[in-house]
């Protein structure tokens, strides 16, 4: 009878385990937002842009003869003119990246 009752414990401890969790769910109903768009999102450029940063969706692939040493940028650098307009609070940004004012440095958000 122990027997009968450990294989049902078993069997019910396996069945929970191949349901898909909430955040699987969730997961895949973000993912599932831009290809319900369809290709229109990569015509809308920074948009585009955000939404990738966003959700990370669609998994995109480096240039093949890109400018950016086979990465894909990751944010925009502070404009030319902050340099000449407000260089002390700029360089303060730029400590708080934590690595240099370019299209690679994380931002203090980016967990991906």
């Amino acid at each position: 009878m122990a027997d009968g009752q450990e294989q049902r414990k078993d069997l019910a401890t396996q069945e929970t385990a191949e349901q898909p969790s909430l955040l699987d769910d969730i997961v895949m109903a973000t993912r599932q937002k831009p290809s319900d768009e369809g290709f229109s999102i990569t015509k809308r450029g920074l948009q585009a842009f955000i939404e990738w940063r966003r959700i990370g969706y669609p998994v995109l692939i480096p240039a093949a003869e890109g400018m950016n040493n086979g990465k894909i940028p990751v944010r925009f650098p502070y404009p030319t003119d902050e340099y000449a307009r407000n260089p002390s609070n700029l360089e303060a940004g730029v400590t708080l990246l934590g690595g240099p004012d370019d299209l690679n440095t994380r931002v203090w958000w980016d967990v991906n």
